[in-house]
């Protein structure tokens, strides 16, 4: 499966049919009719699509990317969430972790020293503090996380898949 193929796949699965591609102007920010015009003339996906749908769903980029998962590292393909085959547990609290590290990145490449935090203006320093902050107490957050997904499913081994392929 290609690049293009899996993020069709992503959308079938993130998207409600009725309603996708204004779904995806939403969730993204790109133009329904972008998403429209690729989806219904195929062809490769573009670049701000694919790094649309990886700031979007991160849980899914590295997948997306790689055709590769990391399962239990917080990386999945929709092909897990969606497989009544499959019985893991859903490593939820990597989302947050990847959200708050990828608006760090666009803040720190924004060129702005100083950004809005609660609706005041901080100092860069001041800012940077927060995102280090914040996202050490996500990672701990998905650390704790793993940790008890790791014990319940090492004591359920009819349910523990140590790879979903």
């Amino acid at each position: 499966m290609n690049l293009s193929e899996r993020l069709r796949e992503l959308i079938e699965v993130v998207t409600p049919p009725t309603r996708r591609f204004v779904a995806l102007e939403e969730e993204t920010g790109l133009k329904a009719e972008t998403w429209r015009t690729w989806w219904n003339r195929g062809g490769k996906a573009s670049a701000d699509m694919i790094q649309a749908a990886g700031k979007t769903w991160p849980e899914y980029a590295f997948w997306l990317v790689t055709g590769t998962e990391d399962f239990f590292s917080g990386h999945t393909s929709p092909r897990i969430r969606k497989s009544p085959h499959v019985q893991l547990r859903e490593r939820s609290a990597a989302k947050a972790v990847f959200l708050k590290m990828i608006e760090y990145a666009e803040w720190r490449d924004g060129g702005s020293l100083d950004a809005k935090i609660n609706g005041k203006v901080e100092q860069a320093d001041d800012v940077f503090e927060y995102f280090r902050a914040e996202i050490n107490e996500l990672t701990t957050l998905r650390n704790a996380q793993e940790e008890a997904l790791e014990s319940i499913e090492a004591n359920e081994p009819t349910k523990r898949i140590d790879s979903p392929y």
